[in-house]
């Protein structure tokens, strides 16, 4: 934002919601994936997650009183049946139910955060709004790892490139393109 002379202020309320929105709801569900994730599959972990979208519907519904039209209700329902057939025990194979709860702690968290962003960003667009949210995510990673002592900056300094990379191309950029998403089409479209 700074390279291309864009203005990164979005007011102290709405800076605080945006920060808030990264650090109390961003990064506790990543942390709350990929703990999952240690304990499950990573493709029942993602199929887990993907209860999203439902999750995101009803909180649209509850704080917005946005219904979903037949033709979402029905996706969200085939969703739900797959869910449901993913998570039904095959013979030799079992779900851990901490691991599963995890994700699915994360899968609400989710819907709350793209729920909450739509309107923040809104406000500031998305570039802005992905800029105070990142930012939030980072802080609260950077505390819980300087309150565990799991902070490795020794790694990080011996790969500045490949750190920058994830940071840009796996975190900031999907943030910034999913908000822009989210004010185009909602957050159930």
């Amino acid at each position: 934002l700074l390279f291309w002379r864009r203005a990164t202020s979005a007011g102290g309320r709405t800076m605080g919601r945006l920060l808030l929105l990264g650090g109390a709801l961003y990064a506790p569900q990543a942390a709350l994936f990929f703990t999952g994730l240690q304990r499950l599959p990573a493709s029942i972990a993602v199929l887990l997650l993907y209860v999203y979208p439902v999750l995101v519907a009803l909180f649209d519904w509850a704080l917005n009183r946005r219904l979903p039209d037949r033709r979402t209700v029905m996706a969200l329902g085939i969703a739900m049946v797959g869910v449901v057939l993913t998570l039904y025990p095959q013979r030799g194979m079992s779900v851990d139910p901490l691991g599963a709860l995890l994700v699915l702690g994360s899968a609400t968290g989710l819907a709350i955060y793209i729920v909450l962003s739509e309107g923040a960003t809104r406000e500031v667009g998305a570039r802005v709004g992905g800029m105070w949210i990142v930012l939030g995510a980072g802080l609260s990673f950077t505390l819980a790892g300087a309150a565990t002592g799991t902070l490795e900056w020794q790694r990080a300094q011996g790969e500045p490139i490949l750190i920058l990379g994830l940071i840009v191309v796996g975190t900031v950029l999907p943030v910034t393109l999913f908000l822009a998403g989210v004010a185009r089409v909602g957050p159930t479209g």
